[in-house]
């Protein structure tokens, strides 16, 4: 994920997510023709925040190994590049996209403690309907245990988004609280 804070909000109010169709800008992010759908570099953004300006793409595959062993300053300027090639044009209602003031990869990848994983979820799933059968679980439960992580996210309260550390860190909390609360009744 390329996290960007950037001075001032300058995507259109009430805007989600960014979706881009483009081809990568430069050669260190080409790909040979050959490549797997929803691996365009830099083509999925969320805004995470209006205030203060934050804005999220995430990345996969063969652009998520690419962009591990580049420079957080050589992400931001091809994520900028992309962004301006894509969203600033004649008759935008964007007018300019300022440079951020910070920027933030994670590399997961080299992370001793997730090597690289992720949640994938089957073409037969039910997506939000199977996560929350994880929650409504934890709700139920009379034993022990408890699941948490961001494939168990549902968005069923603030926080909980499926896909995200943040919500593997929420639901955490939250099983670890339900945990309590289950062991104070027993007792």
């Amino acid at each position: 994920k390329i996290e960007m804070l950037f001075p001032q909000q300058w995507w259109p109010k009430n805007t989600g997510e960014l979706d881009l169709a483009l081809y990568t800008l430069n050669a260190a992010l080409e790909k040979p023709p050959s490549h797997r759908q929803g691996e365009i570099a830099f083509s999925n953004w969320v805004v995470e925040m209006d205030d203060p300006a934050i804005i999220a793409c995430y990345a996969s595959g063969d652009f998520a190994e690419r962009i591990e062993l580049m420079a957080d300053k050589e992400v931001e300027d091809l994520a900028v590049e992309a962004l301006r090639s894509a969203l600033v044009y004649d008759g935008s209602n964007i007018a300019s996209i300022p440079d951020p003031v910070r920027t933030f990869c994670t590399r997961w990848q080299s992370d001793p403690f997730s090597m690289g994983c992720w949640t994938v979820a089957p073409v037969s799933s039910e997506g939000i309907k199977d996560a929350s059968a994880f929650q409504l679980f934890n709700t139920k439960n009379e034993r022990n245990l408890f699941f948490a992580g961001e494939h168990t996210c549902d968005g069923s309260t603030n926080g909980l988004d499926i896909g995200t550390v943040h919500g593997a860190f929420n639901s955490g909390i939250t099983a670890a609280t339900l945990l309590l609360q289950n062991r104070e009744l027993k007792n």
